[in-house]
């Protein structure tokens, strides 16, 4: 036994000898945001932080020799220095505040790892900052010098944190001279308990000491893989090494408090208790994230679907619009087609229609001083005037068809065909005889069919040659007479074409007449015209009209009257629209 312990003690030396002059640095590196870090608590009133940053590039330079090393996902890192030199650590990452440590690496001793040796770069800022050198010496023994020179990209909230973090790993790694272990486990352990327990009962105290430095070595060598599989992000589940450091706390118990390793033991114990529980804060950290991620993603993905949907129903929209206007450009083109064939047809018509209408300055040679201004609202008009001389009978007729454009058309047109045949044809004179006539011929003429409206608001008047009285009969529509400086209007029956007429309804009325005298035989279109010169809503109306009438009978230019009624009507419309048609006959005696 005491040959094997010898063995293994020689074999530790050699181990220690060999690979003294190789050390072992790692870490973690942390961002964080704010103008202030307290690293003791992580976090302060001023801070956000932000947690491990993996990806930071560890550029490690010696004066021969130079090479890149980067954190991991937990922020985690572990770098090698192989032999005594002075090393030049650049630490950088996009986005982040960049770093810069020297290591004057002397004299390890029988150390081989540094652990907990982190650093802080704060996120959103650009300086790059000197935090000085750190010297091992003395048989591991860390010392750290700040840099105290002024610098022209630095930031101070970096300097002073990264400054706590160094001095704290230092604390740490200096507790003890000796940093025993490479490769051991928990198990081996075990195994060389039960055999020191056996040994122990039956050797010398000197070999009891002697095996309790190789159950601290041993131990020392169980924690440091637990820890070295904490900072190498080790596919071991933090429960497992958990159980190992706890198995670590009870084989502590096989050293005496007073050795020189009890201490240093104990402190990685601690460093590894510690270096559990901040994994374990990674660990939720980043479940929180990956869950985080997981949500974004089903919202994401809900938004593209949702988008693709919408983009699927516009582009079916604008292609189905597309097709619509295909065929509302086709049927456009047709119906402008119809439309230019009945607006020429229209026009055609309105000359047929013109050509039924004597002229105005025929009226001339019945009175004079006459004028007739009509003003259709179309090409077609429902409003007509009839005059005739026969029998020695001045005969005139106003007359105001139902509707306008085509439908007032063809009724005009009845109308005007009717009082040729009454009056020119049958030799009728009288006003209410040629009126009842008229009915009778329009009602006659409509018989077929009920449901068509029809209607003739007229005035007709008659004055026999020589004679100073005028007779005058009307439906509706009456006479407007000016005498003695005075606007006078005869009313005439209020009853429409149709069955309910009779000859009472129709009785002539007799006004005596003098020179001077106006007459006037109107449509209702004038008096009805919406005016464009106010915001109200308002008509012409009989007031307007009747001084109006008056204006142009007392002006000395009677038959330049026709002008002054059309300059009135288009000053009053304005830019509205003309509401119907309109036709304003007179004559003076």
């Amino acid at each position: 036994m005491r040959l094997k312990i010898l063995c293994f003690a020689i074999f530790t030396f050699f181990n220690l000898v060999i690979f003294s002059q190789q050390v072992t640095f790692s870490g973690n590196i942390y961002g964080f945001l704010g103008e202030r870090v307290l690293l003791i608590k992580k976090a302060s009133k001023n801070v956000s932080f932000e947690g491990p940053i993996g990806g930071t590039k560890l550029n490690i330079k010696s004066e021969n020799n130079s090479f890149n090393i980067y954190s991991d996902i937990t922020g985690s890192f572990s770098f090698v220095l192989p032999k005594p030199n002075k090393y030049v650590v650049e630490i950088t990452n996009d986005g982040y505040s960049s770093v810069q440590l020297t290591i004057n690496y002397e004299d390890a001793g029988e150390k081989t790892n540094y652990l907990g040796t982190s650093f802080i770069l704060k996120k959103g800022d650009n300086s790059f900052n000197n935090l000085g050198e750190l010297t091992i010496s003395d048989g591991g023994t860390l010392k750290y010098v700040i840099n105290t020179s002024i610098q022209k990209k630095s930031s101070a909230d970096v300097q002073q944190s990264n400054k706590i973090l160094i001095e704290k790993s230092v604390t740490i790694n200096n507790s003890s001279k000796k940093n025993l272990a490479k490769l051991a486990s928990i198990p081996a352990l075990n195994s060389f308990k039960k055999n020191n327990e056996a040994d122990n009962l039956k050797h010398s105290s000197a070999s009891v000491i002697l095996k309790a430095d190789t159950a601290a070595i041993k131990l020392g060598k169980a924690i440091q893989t637990s820890l070295n599989l904490l900072l190498q992000d080790s596919l071991m589940s933090i429960d497992e090494i958990k159980n190992q450091i706890e198995e670590a706390k009870k084989s502590l118990s096989l050293i005496n408090p007073e050795s020189e390793h009890y201490k240093l033991l104990l402190s990685q114990i601690k460093n590894a208790e510690n270096q559990i529980q901040v994994k374990e804060l990674l660990i939720k950290t980043q479940q929180n994230e990956i869950s985080n991620s997981k949500k974004k993603i089903i919202y994401l993905s809900l938004f593209c679907v949702f988008a693709i949907i919408s983009i699927l129903l516009l582009l079916n929209f604008l292609n189905t619009r597309k097709k619509n206007n295909l065929i509302l450009a086709e049927k456009n083109k047709n119906i402008s087609k119809i439309n230019a064939r009945l607006l020429s047809s229209i026009r055609y018509a309105s000359i047929v229609q013109s050509s039924f209408f004597k002229n105005k300055s025929s009226l001339n040679n019945l009175f004079p001083n006459s004028f007739i201004f009509n003003q259709p609202k179309d090409y077609l008009s429902g409003d007509f005037y009839w005059f005739s001389h026969v029998n020695n009978h001045k005969i005139i007729a106003v007359a105001d068809c139902t509707g306008h454009g085509v439908p007032g058309a063809l009724l005009s047109i009845l109308g005007h065909s009717i009082l040729e045949n009454i009056v020119n044809v049958q030799g009728n004179v009288l006003p209410s005889k040629i009126l009842y006539e008229l009915n009778q011929m329009i009602v006659s003429a409509f018989s077929n069919d009920k449901q068509v409206e029809y209607g003739i608001d007229i005035t007709i008047i008659s004055i026999k040659d020589g004679s100073n009285d005028l007779l005058f009969s009307g439906i509706t529509n009456g006479l407007y007479q000016f005498t003695n400086n005075t606007i006078i209007h005869h009313k005439v029956t209020a009853k429409t074409i149709g069955l309910s007429i009779n000859e009472k309804d129709l009785a002539d009325q007799s006004i005596p007449t003098k020179k001077g005298d106006c007459f006037y035989l109107l449509s209702d279109g004038y008096c009805d015209q919406f005016g464009g010169k106010t915001e109200n809503v308002e008509k012409y109306n009989l007031k307007r009209m009747d001084e109006l009438l008056s204006k142009v009978s007392s002006s000395t230019n009677f038959s330049n009257s026709e002008s002054v009624l059309e300059t009135e009507f288009n000053t009053w419309k304005g830019t509205k629209e003309q509401t119907d048609d309109v036709l304003v006959l007179g004559f003076k005696i």
